[in-house]
Formats: C-alpha cells, sequence, structure tokens
C-alpha cells in the first residue's frame, strides 16, 4: 500500500528480560527472547493538520530497558517532544469506559417528582544514518535520527545494542524511503519513579491523520487489543478504511452480570468482533467537557492541556472526545485512517413503561452523544396502596442515592461466558449493524 503522510510508526525495543507486553501499533526487539504484544493505547488530538500524539507504555515492561522508535512524517526538533504524568490516561479511560448503571422504579402511588434537568459533568546511495539531536526528557534519553533506508535504522539499532524481529526490515521500508525522522526513545529504568513510566507525547503537522498498524504483526502471537483516543475541535472521528460498527448500547442486564461485568462486556465485544473482525468499533463520543452519568467528572482544561490542547488551542468547549476499539491480526496490512464523522447518540436517557431503554442510535443528531452503556432495572415489587398506580417512573433508589456507574475493567473470561445469564435483552447481539447494512435514521 502507498504511505500516508499522515502516519505514526512506532516500534519499542526491550532491553533485559523478556515478557509479554502490552504494545503501542508497533512491535517490540529485544536482546533476549521476543516480546509479546497483547494491547495498546494511543491518545490522537487533531486540529486541522496538526495531530498531537499520546503513548502509555506498559507497567510491566519497565522492569528492564526499553527503547521506542517512532517515524514521524514531518521534520521536528526537541520543543515537540515531551513526556506526561504516569496517571495521565486514567481519567480519559475511566470517563469513556462502558458502564453499568441501576434504575428503580419508583412507589407507583408516590406524588410525581419535579421533572428534573439533564445535568452534563464536568535511486542513488542514500547519505549517511544522520543522528540530528540528543537529549533527555524525563526518564527517557531521546536522539532524533534521519535514516533513508530500513538497513540504516536497523544497523544503527544493533549497534546500540538492541535485536530487531523478524521481518522489521519489510515494514519500516515504506517509512524509510519517505525520509520520516525517527524519535528513539530509550527508557532508564533506573529513573523511573514508583508511579510507573511516563507516557511520552509528540506532534507534527501532517494533512492525513492516521495510525500504523502493520508494524504490530512482527510481534504478534494472537489477536492484539488496540484503543484510540481522538479529542478533536467540532467533530467525532471514525475508521475510513475498517468497517466502522457501534458497539451495541442500551442492554438490559440481570443483576448476575454486576459481579461480572467486565467479563460480560469481554463477551458482547467478542460477538462484535466475531461478525466483523475488521472492525474499528465505537465506543463512545460525547463533548469532551460534558458527561452523562459518568462515573467521575468529565475532562477538565487540564487533561486536554495535557493531551495537546497547549499545542493546537481552542476552548475546551470544542473539543469532540471519541474512544474507537480495534482488535488486530497478525495479518493486517493496511494503516488505520481515521475521518471526521457526523454526531450520533445512543446509550443514554431513562427507562420508560414496565423497563424498556431506547436501543436507537441517532445518526442524524444535532451534537455527539453516544455512550456505551448497559443497565439494570428494579422493578417495583410492593403492593399498591393506591387506585391508579402510575407505573414506570424510573430513576435512584428508595434512599436517594443511586450507586456509582460501574465501569467494565479490561477483563478477558477465562472461559465463553453464556450471555443469556447475564442479558435480559438479546436481538442485539444477535446481529450488530455495520455501516452497510444499519437501518435508516428516522425522517
Amino acid at each position: 500500500m502507498f504511505l500516508r503522510a499522515g502516519a505514526v510508526l512506532v516500534v519499542a525495543l526491550a532491553v533485559g528480560a523478556p515478557r509479554p507486553a502490552r504494545a503501542f501499533a508497533g512491535a517490540y526487539a529485544s536482546r533476549g527472547a521476543p516480546v509479546r504484544a497483547a494491547e495498546s493505547t494511543v491518545v490522537l488530538m487533531r486540529d486541522g493538520d496538526r495531530t498531537v500524539v499520546s503513548l502509555r507504555i506498559d507497567p510491566g515492561a519497565t522492569a528492564s530497558d526499553l527503547a521506542l522508535v517512532v517515524p514521524v512524517p514531518a521534520p521536528f526538533d526537541r520543543s515537540a517532544v515531551r513526556t506526561l504524568r504516569p496517571d495521565a490516561f486514567e481519567r480519559i479511560d475511566r470517563v469513556s469506559a462502558p458502564r453499568l448503571v441501576e434504575f428503580w422504579e419508583r412507589d407507583p402511588c408516590a406524588p410525581p417528582p419535579p421533572e428534573a434537568t439533564p445535568v452534563f459533568e464536568n535511486a542513488s546511495r542514500p547519505p549517511a544514518l544522520t543522528v540530528e539531536a540528543r537529549f533527555a526528557e524525563s526518564e527517557y534519553d531521546v536522539a532524533i535520527v534521519r535514516a533513508t533506508s530500513p538497513a540504516q535504522l536497523l544497523g544503527w539499532l544493533r549497534r546500540e545494542g538492541y535485536r530487531a524481529p523478524p521481518g522489521l526490515e519489510a515494514v519500516v521500508r515504506p517509512y524509510a524511503d519517505a525520509r520520516h525522522r525517527f524519535l528513539v526513545a530509550r527508557l532508564d529504568a533506573s529513573r523511573v519513579r514508583a508511579e510507573g513510566a511516563s507516557p511520552i507525547r509528540f506532534h507534527y503537522r501532517a494533512p492525513e491523520l492516521a495510525l500504523p498498524l502493520r508494524l504490530g504483526a512482527a510481534n504478534a502471537v494472537g489477536p492484539q487489543e488496540l484503543w484510540v483516543h481522538v479529542l478533536a475541535r467540532g467533530a467525532r472521528y471514525e475508521a475510513a478504511n475498517r468497517d466502522d460498527v457501534l458497539v451495541p448500547t442500551n442492554l438490559l442486564m440481570f443483576p448476575t452480570a454486576r459481579a461480572r461485568f467486565g467479563e460480560v462486556y469481554e463477551t458482547i465485544v467478542d460477538r462484535v468482533f466475531q461478525r466483523h473482525p475488521d472492525a474499528a468499533a465505537t465506543e463512545y463520543a460525547w463533548p469532551a467537557d460534558r458527561c452523562e452519568g459518568c462515573p467521575g467528572p468529565a475532562l477538565e482544561a487540564g487533561d486536554l492541556d495535557t493531551f495537546g490542547r497547549d499545542v493546537v488551542g481552542g476552548p475546551p468547549s470544542e473539543f469532540v472526545h471519541t474512544r474507537l476499539h480495534l482488535r488486530l491480526q497478525n495479518t493486517d496490512r493496511d494503516d488505520l485512517i481515521l475521518r471526521p464523522g457526523h454526531p450520533i447518540a445512543a446509550g443514554r436517557g431513562r427507562p420508560h413503561g414496565y423497563g424498556r431503554l431506547s436501543r436507537r442510535v441517532d445518526r442524524r443528531a444535532t451534537e455527539n452523544a453516544f455512550a456505551t452503556r448497559y443497565a439494570i432495572l428494579h422493578g417495583w415489587a410492593r403492593p399498591n396502596r393506591c387506585v391508579r398506580p402510575s407505573r414506570g417512573l424510573w430513576g435512584a433508589p428508595p434512599s436517594g442515592r443511586r450507586p456509582a456507574a460501574l465501569t467494565a475493567p479490561r477483563a478477558i473470561p477465562s472461559i465463553p461466558l453464556r450471555l443469556r445469564r447475564f442479558l435480559d435483552t438479546w436481538a442485539p447481539v444477535l446481529r450488530i449493524p455495520s455501516r452497510a447494512d444499519a437501518p435508516r435514521p428516522d425522517r
């Protein structure tokens, strides 16, 4: 395939004892046995042609020295590189995580409460390889390298003491041929703080927003989970070259799902990827500075600054937060190309009637309001003490104190779960529409 100008590729090179690791959208290489990749998280902030990339390092991979090699499609210098707090990703993960909420049917004979307002929380011989700069950034020793062939780059890495996985040269070639600079960040484990390694951030300009996926095949022994958060001014983002799927939302669950919600959700996601193996599944799309029913506060201006608003500018109210989930196979050969998408809304609202939640996705919404949300309903079970009970009014428990929403941890079930034991809604899981076969939006 041709090289996308906006692609950012990451290679991680581990030094020391091999261990399973959560990879970036790239590959690992080591001095010992191969390092295997399992999952990764990337945050992209986008405005116009400016992109800020933030990469989180797996805490389990920091016991030994680790090096990252990041090809960047445009020239950059030391001022474009910085590190973030080790906990920088926690809030963005939590705000957008799939959640389980509970509703209680109120006393049918009690007077109706006042109407509540929704609350939003806040082909000649190539020149020699050149090392253009070396500097220290927190626990990293950083080099900016210019190489015009994969052999140059891999030779330099070998001289630095790293061993690349088989096949790496072939997937690096398009980026080296395109004269990318390479950011090489060596993590010094002796300088890592107790809370873990700092994520690393850099920015550049390119007309297309893309994330390379091909390099991850070098370390893959099975599927790799990739979460991509996009913070962009004025629009959510969707995949342009993969099946664009929305994870089923507003499904009803039995109380038995509460204790195993992480496993139940992973089983639902398995169904999504069984039907759409090449999907980029949307789990969240919402204005970044607001949140309805979230397990914690919405993103604040400081959070957006962490991920790049200090570079791209703009008020917090203009940013939209999109969370995409991909399951990559070692046969994937295309980069992920992202584009703005129309606002969508689903996964919100209260139950109505005798316990129904709308599962309709509004694909012509005026504002993004999509969350992957599930609900447990507690119907009124006591005798009615009036002649004309008003059933179907749902809200907080009788005590008035609603428990916090339960988010889905990334827990892979040890054995496949039988969803019928946990889901009170079945049909959407059996058939998950993609863009091609989705029903037309209501007119």
